[in-house]
């Protein structure tokens, strides 16, 4: 996302190019979120012997359908819609402060946001990635997307710095090594601290870790460069956008089944889910491009 909104709102492109491109990118994401939603919705409602709740609680979850999950709304129905109001609500207002004031922005604007809403974050919410207690003005998925955002800015600024000095100095293997030792301090701390204040703590180190990896300057990182590594991320985000999907449908149908059981089920309904969201993002822009067709014919 970052790397999307700093190349095209650090260009000479209108700002409406390059807002609405990132539009033109996610929107066909929406629909088939909505649909695994209303599917979760009469399932429950099915399940749980009352069929005539089922649109009350779509009024319910309204502010998720319009992508201001975790408002002071906590319903849940689907929390990683988050992702998206992350998208339409910080991404473009970041492209078009971008366009307008691209350094002030980027060395400025986006290290004092990223560090001061990270801290607030950290002590306002007691350490913890859920933000329990934060609704209205401070909607926590919004501070937390422009802060991620922010943060995301810093990391391109320093992968630009990083392939500026490689090119003068001969520091490739030296970036290996940092890089080695920052991702193995990372997931160290992550799989293995018990304290809050850890975890919180050694997410500082994720900026300069993949500054490093995607300055493309690290022996490591031509891992990356492999043509069939890009198939990862549209996977990686359909899963993402999906799995909470199949973990709604275990837990309501295999409570009482043991781990391994729940655990093959799960994988089996994300992934259906998965092909199922890629079908309809499928269907989606073939009809919109179909649309915009008989649009410029006309």
């Amino acid at each position: 996302m970052t790397d999307s909104i700093v190349r095209h709102g650090s260009t000479d492109s209108p700002e409406r190019a390059a807002i609405m491109l990132c539009i033109q990118r996610i929107k066909p994401l929406i629909f088939p979120l909505w649909v695994s939603i209303l599917f979760i919705i009469i399932a429950e409602n099915i399940l749980n012997g009352t069929i005539p709740n089922v649109f009350f609680t779509i009024a319910h979850i309204l502010p998720e359908c319009f992508l201001l999950t975790r408002t002071g709304l906590r319903v849940d129905i689907n929390p990683p819609v988050w992702y998206l109001s992350a998208m339409y609500l910080s991404m473009l207002p970041l492209s078009y402060l971008l366009f307008k004031k691209n350094h002030f922005t980027l060395y400025i604007f986006a290290p004092l946001i990223s560090v001061h809403l990270f801290g607030y974050l950290c002590y306002a919410n007691d350490f913890s990635f859920e933000g329990t207690y934060f609704s209205y003005v401070v909607m926590f998925e919004i501070v937390r997307a422009v802060c991620g955002l922010s943060f995301g800015i810093c990391a391109w600024v320093l992968s630009q710095k990083i392939q500026e000095i490689a090119q003068k100095y001969y520091i490739h293997f030296w970036l290996a090594i940092m890089e080695v030792l920052l991702y193995f301090l990372y997931f160290y701390v992550w799989f293995l601290a018990q304290e809050n204040v850890l975890i919180m703590s050694v997410q500082l180190v994720l900026p300069i870790m993949l500054a490093i990896t995607f300055s493309g300057e690290s022996r490591l990182s031509h891992i990356f460069t492999f043509s069939w590594m890009k198939f990862f991320a549209p996977l990686s985000r359909s899963i993402y956008l999906n799995h909470w999907v199949a973990n709604i449908i275990v837990a309501k149908l295999f409570a009482d089944k043991n781990y391994l059981f729940c655990l093959a089920t799960l994988i089996c309904i994300t992934l259906a889910s998965c092909l199922l969201n890629y079908f309809l993002v499928f269907c989606i822009k073939k009809c919109m491009v179909s649309l915009k067709i008989k649009y410029l014919k006309r």
